[in-house]
């Protein structure tokens, strides 16, 4: 490949920018790279915050009556802001060797099929 033909002539630093733009690359015609497959739940935890606040911020509808978690728009933004602050917390966790909480991980199963618009 041609990674191993630049290191084998010292050009070491430029492999690692043949692979971030390969990584890149991946993930916008794949949606994922390989190296995130190599820690999938971290990479999973730096972007889904950020998408479930999207989420909130610019959707327009929300589960209704007969949800545990969404029955008005004010109680499915407050569910998506708790989901998000959960998931960051895991996250921050992980990176710090802390006690690891489930609760994200248990909301996210509870409102995973309402997570569209």
């Amino acid at each position: 490949m041609i990674e191993d033909l630049l290191v084998r002539h010292g050009f070491g630093k430029v492999r690692g920018v043949v692979l971030w733009v390969y990584w890149k690359w991946q993930r916008a015609t794949r949606g994922y790279a390989d190296c995130d497959v190599w820690n999938l739940n971290t990479y999973l935890l730096t972007w889904l915050p950020s998408a479930i606040r999207q989420l909130r911020d610019t959707g327009n509808s929300y589960p209704g009556e007969g949800h545990e978690y969404g029955k008005t728009a004010e109680d499915w933004d407050d569910t998506l802001t708790c989901l998000a602050e959960l998931l960051e917390l895991r996250l921050h966790q992980y990176n710090n060797a802390l006690p690891v909480s489930d609760a994200g991980l248990e909301l996210l199963v509870k409102v995973f099929d309402s997570l569209w618009d």
